[in-house]
């Protein structure tokens, strides 16, 4: 016997009014096992209040992803009764239908998913597994991307690339479909619309989709600001080396001018550690999946537009 949960997809411009549209989107989430008690049509509270929250983070992260500058939409949850089945029922709200039934498509439980080169989220998702994420390469013309993993390369859509490289996304896939399977016996997840099957995971395919290495390397904040500097530790020799002093506090920081290198060395015996620079600092911080895990902050002097001292001691 399945386990059903039921989900409702319908517009309504008004996120406080009753979802009256008529031709709504209607499809089940079913879960199945030869043992534990979704024959009984019974699931634990913890899991299926995660797995309504991971399907609600599953449409609003996906949709800020793919359409950043529209409205999120708003996910209902009601519990109709339904005789001899345990089904808890979503209504999604949004401003342009267009733009949710694209995001379904690309997660597979709406339009025509075949269409989708390299498949839609799941399929990518299971294929990522818990390898480690390389790079993501994407081409101005083209909408494919490449996927690096280790020893291997993934060609998929380019926004479906965008939501299987997303830990938040990947989270509550695992949430939704391995969690709630873990040690079951013939795990199978469905997602069903009018007796059409739209996605079927069976067994391994259910275990392969877990959320992103803990330390999966992000795409990295790059910017560039105009700042004051004093350099306590110098290499005359290269771009290692040195050391400045930000906000009263010492970074390590590369030197990446090398027409100011080159003064340097010309200037040696009047280069004083107390002397003030004016710097384009190139600021990179990167990010990793876990949130937990502390992002890395690197510096890297782009140029060097000023020595704040007396003229006689300019070196630039």
């Amino acid at each position: 016997m399945n386990h059903y949960i039921s989900q409702y997809f319908a517009r309504n411009l008004n996120k406080d009014a009753p979802v009256t549209n008529p031709s709504s989107y209607k499809f089940d989430i079913v879960y199945d096992a030869q043992n534990g008690d979704f024959s009984r049509h019974v699931m634990s509270a913890k899991q299926l209040g995660e797995a309504i929250t991971a399907m609600s983070g599953l449409i609003e992260d996906a949709s800020e992803l793919l359409n950043p500058h529209e409205e999120a939409p708003v996910v209902r949850v009601t519990a109709p009764a339904k005789e001899g089945s345990f089904a808890v029922s979503f209504e999604l709200a949004w401003m342009t239908a267009g733009h949710a039934i694209e995001i379904l498509r690309y997660l597979g439980i709406g339009g025509v998913a075949s269409t989708i080169v390299g498949g839609s989220l799941w399929e990518v998702s299971r294929r990522l597994g818990d390898k480690n994420i390389i790079n993501v390469e994407t081409t101005k013309d083209s909408d494919q991307a490449t996927i690096q993993v280790d020893g291997a390369d993934i060609m998929c859509e380019e926004n479906v690339a965008l939501l299987a490289t997303n830990p938040k996304i990947r989270a509550h896939i695992a949430k939704l479909v391995s969690a709630p399977l873990q040690e079951k016996n013939a795990p199978v997840f469905k997602i069903v619309s009018e007796q059409n099957t739209l996605v079927e995971l069976k067994d391994q395919q259910v275990t392969e989709l877990v959320p992103m290495p803990p330390r999966t390397k992000l795409a990295d904040d790059v910017s560039v600001e105009s700042v004051n500097v004093r350099f306590p530790q110098v290499n005359f020799n290269g771009p290692k080396g040195w050391k400045m002093e930000l906000h009263g506090k010492e970074h390590t920081v590369t030197m990446d001018d090398e027409a100011f290198l080159e003064q340097v060395k010309a200037n040696e015996k009047s280069f004083s550690k107390e002397d003030l620079f004016e710097v384009d600092l190139e600021i990179t911080e990167a990010h990793y999946a876990q949130a937990k895990i502390a992002k890395k902050t690197s510096y890297a002097i782009k140029k060097v537009t000023r020595h704040r001292t007396s003229n006689d001691r300019k070196i630039i």
